[in-house]
């Protein structure tokens, strides 16, 4: 199921990351119809979508674990597709999904989990919503600049926190983040150059 060939030249259009939260620290990159092992900042594998998660989507807009409920959503268009994780790379749907998106919450282009481990949807206007998965509901609903400063534009994920600190990819950069000064660190990094496939 998952490629191990070597990642040289690839290039990224993310769609959706993720971090888990427990156990290794490893992540999930989205981009087209592939997903990306990643390890360390380094891919180390790949995969189709499809082949990782029965029953879900071919593509992913939005993508967050829930590590209270140790579950992973996925997002295409309005439709959500919650996971558990099963052995080292398998994931099963949970029997709760697929559901829809509240009429009154706008489609996601993106979903993070910020440092107070609050799962937040974002919208392509600038807008967030705070988002309980397993009951399908926003909790609160804003203008991000509100109340997020100095983040990048086009987030589509970001990394596990620590100390203060993580790395936010966009659809083609990755920056570091620190929370307490609110602004990135420096200019963004290509992520095939911050994934080392360059």
């Amino acid at each position: 199921m998952w490629n191990k060939e070597p990642f040289n030249n690839v290039s990224f259009n993310i769609r959706a990351l993720f971090n888990f939260f427990s156990g290794p620290k490893y992540s999930y990159l989205f981009s087209g119809l592939k997903v990306y092992f990643i390890r360390d900042d380094r891919i180390v594998s790949s995969a189709t979508i499809v082949s990782v998660f029965p029953s879900g989507p071919a593509s992913v807009d939005a993508a967050v674990y829930d590590n209270e409920r140790e579950l992973l959503v996925l997002i295409r268009g309005r439709t959500v597709h919650g996971y558990k994780k099963i052995g080292r790379n398998s994931f099963k749907m949970d029997s709760a999904f697929p559901k829809e998106l509240p009429s009154a919450l706008f489609t996601p282009s993106a979903a993070i989990r910020w440092h107070d481990q609050h799962q937040m949807l974002l919208s392509s206007g600038g807008k967030f919503a705070l988002y309980d998965a397993y009951w399908n509901k926003s909790l609160m609903s804003a203008r991000i600049v509100d109340y997020f400063k100095g983040l990048p534009e086009n987030i589509r994920g970001i990394s596990s926190w620590k100390n203060g600190q993580a790395r936010i990819y966009t659809k083609n950069l990755v920056f570091i983040y620190d929370m307490l000064l609110s602004s990135t660190l420096s200019d963004g990094v290509p992520v095939s150059t911050f994934l080392k496939c360059r």
